[in-house]
């Protein structure tokens, strides 16, 4: 199973990014810089050229066993999702249609010396990523941008569920296809990660193969079957799974059962949903929540998601 993950989970390890990392086969994220593709010259470069950069690598640190498994990477087939993330934000500048997102979008800033205009969005996204709290005129064109991406080669996006104006709306948009619910470490160090991923090999593996299944329509049964199964091998391995780290500065290993939705979104969910709140939140009238009408977007694909949230909270 292959998930496409947004950054800012990745940042923060909340619970829809431990969910993706304990159930992917794979998990493609965003890395703000132009040596996204692995080039370790160019992430030094851009390492020299962006303190920002330097400190957000500090906050990934403790993922890098993840990375080195193989299991996070910041491309698929040779191609990331920083031109998608482009592309959306020139959309959101000129286009009609999206004309109640633009006053979150002041023109951009002008690049420091020696910055590309890229470079000066990437760090502008690196900049976000340490904030306590996302900036829309930057979070909603990574988000909508990742879709594209996912979109277009068969990635499953991941959301967060909540009760911003924002998510409300999008839940609107779904068609949900099926619901499980499975216990995972919700706090843990990428070592327990994998550990966990290894002692619940077999269920995890029945479990990702059931869960593509229900996504695209073939089978929904199979994945409360399976959903129940890994449930029963996580329980027996519970006490293992939540000894104390050898580190003593890390945080109590915690494990919380979450509700994980599977859901078919309109191609462009995001920006449909951001209008919505954005409409909302200026008093505006707000129509029935309906994809952007966009014939130049028609024929995109629609993003298949997870919609995770810790069960109770």
């Amino acid at each position: 199973m292959l998930l496409a993950l947004s950054p800012y989970h990745l940042t923060s390890r909340e619970p829809a990014a431990m969910a993706a990392l304990t159930l992917a086969d794979r998990v493609v994220t965003l890395i703000p810089t132009p040596a996204a593709m692995g080039d370790a010259v160019a992430v030094r470069a851009a390492a020299e050229r962006s303190a920002r950069f330097v400190e957000l690598l500090e906050t990934w640190r403790w993922s890098t066993p993840l990375w080195d498994a193989d299991l996070v990477a910041s491309a698929f087939e040779d191609e990331d999702a920083r031109s998608d993330v482009e592309q959306v934000i020139g959309e959101i500048e000129t286009d009609p249609t999206l004309a109640d997102l633009q006053h979150m979008f002041p023109a951009r800033a002008r690049s420091h010396p020696g910055e590309t205009a890229e470079e000066s969005v990437l760090n502008a996204i690196a900049r976000d990523l340490l904030r306590a709290g996302p900036n829309p005129a930057i979070s909603i064109p990574v988000a909508a941008g990742l879709d594209r991406f996912a979109a277009r080669h068969d990635l499953i996006a991941v959301r967060a569920a909540g009760p911003s104006l924002a998510q409300v709306a999008e839940s609107r948009l779904a068609t949900r296809l099926f619901r499980i619910a499975v216990p995972i470490l919700t706090q843990a160090s990428a070592e327990r990660l994998l550990e966990a991923r290894t002692a619940l090999l077999t269920p995890l593996e029945q479990l990702r193969d059931a869960l593509n299944e229900a996504i695209v329509g073939i089978e929904q049964h199979h994945a409360r079957t399976a959903g129940a199964e890994y449930t029963d091998a996580f329980e027996a391995e519970r006490e293992a799974l939540l000894r104390p780290e050898a580190d003593d500065s890390m945080a109590r290993v915690r494990a919380d059962t979450v509700v994980i939705e599977g859901v078919r979104l309109p191609h462009d969910a995001v920006l449909a949903s951001s209008l919505t709140a954005a409409r909302k939140a200026r008093g505006r009238p707000v129509p029935p929540e309906q994809p952007v009408p966009r014939p130049a977007l028609a024929e995109q694909p629609d993003v298949l998601a997870l919609v995770v949230r810790v069960m109770g909270r």
